[in-house]
Order: C-alpha cells, then sequence, then structure tokens
C-alpha cells in the first residue's frame, strides 16, 4: 500500500465546527488508514474553558490509523499556530494535507489529495492541491476530474516542501513593478479574477499575511498552477462570521460531490479556457461577497444611534454596500478609513485618510467595514485615543 500523507487541522476553540469537520473526515475511504495531527492553539485569557471542553473532545476522537494531539501551552494565533504545524509536517514527511477546522469534506476528498500529490509531484508548474471548487457550469463538461487555475485556495490543501517553501511575503518592489505593467495587471485579471489585485497589494504593503495571496502571486511569477477538483470536495462553514480570517457569506456554499474512488487525472493536465474564465469571473468582487443580514445590522446600529454622519474604515463590497444603505437614509460620510492613506486618494469623491488623520480632526464616529479584521481594527483605533468612540460592526 502507498505511503498516504498525514492529515494536519489547526484549532482553537470552535468547538462545534471542529466536530463537523472530524465526522465528515472519519467518513473518507481512507480515514483508518490515515494518521491525523491535531494543533491546539493555547487559550487567551478569559477564553480557557472554550479551550478546555475542545481539548477534552479531541481526546475522544478516533476513526484514524493514528492520531496525534498537540497542544500549544501558549496562544499563537491562528497564523503561527497552523505556521507552525505545516512546517512539523513538512519536515517529518515531506508533503501534507492540512484543514481548519472549519472544513467540513467529502468522502472522496483524502482519495483526490493522495491522488493529486502522488501524481503531480514532479510537475514544476503544479505548485498545490486544493479541495475546494466553487459551483461553475463549464467543469461540468470537462473529461478529466481535476482542472488547473492560476491561484491558490487553502481550504483543504495538499503541498510538497521543496514546493510549499517557494512561498514568500510579496516585495514591495516585485508587487510595484507587477502593478505598473499593464500586461501583467491584466493576465491577473483574467487568471486569477479582479479581487486578487487587492490582496496583492494588501501583502506587499504588509496590511494582511495570508498565504493564498503570496501562494498565488507566485504562481504568477514562475507560471505555475492549483489543480481543483472538478466539483468541490470540501465546504467552508467558517463563512457565518466565527472565523477570525473569514466574511459572512453564501457565496462560497457548494454541493459536495459525492464520487470517492477513481478519479480520472491528466498528468499533462492544462488550463481550459472556459473553466478559467468563470473561475475569474467568480473571484471578481460582486454584491454576493458579503450577506446583506451583515449590512442591515450594521445600518439597524446606526440608526439607533441617531448618528447623521460617520467615517467608514475599509474599502470593499462592505463599505459599498453599507455607503448604499446610508445614502437612501441621507447619512453622510465624511471620510473613507484606510491605514495606509498615503494622502490625496478619494472613493466617490469622498477623500480617504488614516485613523491617525482622522482623530485629529476630532472624529468620534467609525463603521469598521470589515469581517475578518474588524477586532483588530476596533482595538488598534482604541488604543489611539482616550475620547469616547461610537465604533460599529458586525458582531
Amino acid at each position: 500500500m502507498k505511503q498516504l500523507a498525514p492529515i494536519g487541522i489547526g484549532t482553537y476553540s470552535r468547538l462545534s465546527h471542529l466536530k463537523k469537520t472530524i465526522n465528515a473526515l472519519k467518513k473518507n475511504i481512507l480515514s483508518m488508514q490515515s494518521e491525523l495531527y491535531i494543533f491546539s492553539d493555547g487559550a487567551k485569557i478569559g477564553n480557557e474553558k472554550n479551550v478546555h471542553k475542545l481539548r477534552e473532545y479531541l481526546h475522544t476522537i478516533d476513526g484514524f490509523k493514528k492520531i496525534h494531539i498537540i497542544q500549544r501551552d501558549k496562544n499563537l494565533g491562528p497564523l503561527l499556530n497552523h505556521g507552525k504545524g505545516m512546517d512539523f509536517l513538512l519536515e517529518k514527511y515531506g508533503r501534507f494535507i492540512y484543514l481548519e477546522d472549519d472544513i467540513v469534506t467529502a468522502s472522496g476528498f483524502l482519495t483526490f489529495m493522495n491522488d493529486a500529490l502522488d501524481l503531480y509531484k514532479e510537475r514544476k508548474d503544479i505548485h498545490s492541491i486544493s479541495g475546494y471548487t466553487p459551483t461553475i457550469n463549464s467543469s461540468k463538461n470537462f473529461n478529466e476530474d481535476g482542472f488547473v487555475f492560476q491561484r491558490f485556495i487553502g481550504w483543504g490543501m495538499g503541498a510538497w516542501k521543496d514546493k510549499f517553501y517557494k512561498v514568500k511575503r510579496i516585495d514591495k518592489n516585485d508587487y510595484l513593478k507587477f502593478i505598473n505593467n499593464p500586461k501583467t495587471v491584466q493576465k491577473a485579471i483574467e487568471n486569477s479574477g479582479e479581487n486578487i489585485l487587492k490582496e496583492f497589494k494588501d501583502d506587499a504593503y504588509r496590511k494582511n499575511n495570508y498565504y493564498d495571496s503570496q501562494a498565488t502571486f507566485l504562481e504568477h511569477q514562475e507560471n505555475s498552477y492549483t489543480l481543483y477538483p472538478k466539483q468541490s470536495l470540501v465546504f467552508n462553514i467558517g463563512n457565518d462570521g466565527s472565523g477570525q480570517q473569514a466574511g459572512v457569506t453564501k457565496k462560497f456554499d457548494v454541493t459536495l460531490w459525492d464520487k470517492s474512488t477513481d478519479f480520472i487525472l491528466s498528468k499533462e493536465v492544462s488550463p481550459n479556457v472556459e473553466i478559467v474564465k468563470e473561475m475569474a469571473l467568480f473571484h471578481s468582487p460582486n454584491e454576493n461577497d458579503i450577506d446583506m443580514s451583515v449590512v442591515n445590522t450594521i445600518v439597524d446600529e446606526i440608526e439607533k444611534l441617531n448618528l447623521k454622519s460617520l467615517n467608514i474604515w475599509g474599502l470593499g463590497i462592505l463599505s459599498t454596500q453599507i455607503q448604499k444603505q446610508l445614502n437612501k437614509k441621507n447619512i453622510s460620510i465624511n471620510y473613507f478609513i484606510d491605514t495606509w492613506a498615503s494622502g490625496d486618494e478619494y472613493h466617490d469623491n469622498i477623500a480617504i485618510i488614516t485613523p491617525q488623520e482622522a482623530l485629529k480632526k476630532d472624529e468620534k464616529n467609525f463603521v469598521i467595514a470589515s469581517i475578518g479584521s474588524r477586532f483588530k481594527m476596533k482595538q488598534s483605533i482604541g488604543e489611539m485615543t482616550k475620547k469616547q468612540l461610537n465604533i460599529i460592526m458586525f458582531n
């Protein structure tokens, strides 16, 4: 029997999500032949009880060849907890299958991932394997069970040590060279979707630190790809606002593929024009990126406070949707806030300034138009002033 890749899961305190992830993984036909590693992050002050309860559950898990539980003594945060877990697996095995604790898998997930990790190991232009595929029509008529696309999504991923470690933070000079070349910009939009441009910029200017963006930038630099299943083998149940990096949306909902064996994978797989076009369109910003219930919750809170003017911190789909609703209610926007605003910038004829500049102007009303970074943003602006602020965001 071939050596199966180890499975890694990073987790913190979301017990109900983790149980769904584990229960689905146990239904995979290769689960009993696979070793499972769980990396449990240490508790932040005040969350000890939830972490303790989750760790009690960890010791009840069965259904795998071996189960290894690594409990962190201190809270590392998701980025470091996952990173150290991945490093451990790559050093020990040279490859891995990795999930976060909000990924529900289909019964054929492990089979597809192991087949792909074996088949494409020597292909230098296939950087990684993803288990998630959005609902697209063009893949239905595709003769093979896997296709390539120049964008990485880590919702249930497979990777090899040599290719994984080629990914680095996006260098600002490399980004500026990229963004100032109309041909490379157009190619990125066509091959990866328009919203990848903002992700590249955010990483280059150290606004975010996401492996997904960095891996995609590398794929554009070296003309490599991520392999995807024809139909999704994972469902991210974390797009409910519970995750530290996820939003609230149904855009990414899928019907899991019921195929579990005999996947048809071509060693010579290459980009399919129609699939690339539809995938790129899916990854371009639109109103489906955010659930309107989030917008309505924020607007309701603004109305309760009887605010007539305010500032929106964030430039994206959520801020656009909030702005539309505020315009209907004659609530004015004084400024858009961006941590990296450089002066003389405008959005919809409204100046973009830094939070520090807004505080100097004695602004007190702030809407945080972000889901994944909302708590960090709230904390940071609170540390900038002792003044009483009205901070409205999705809770």
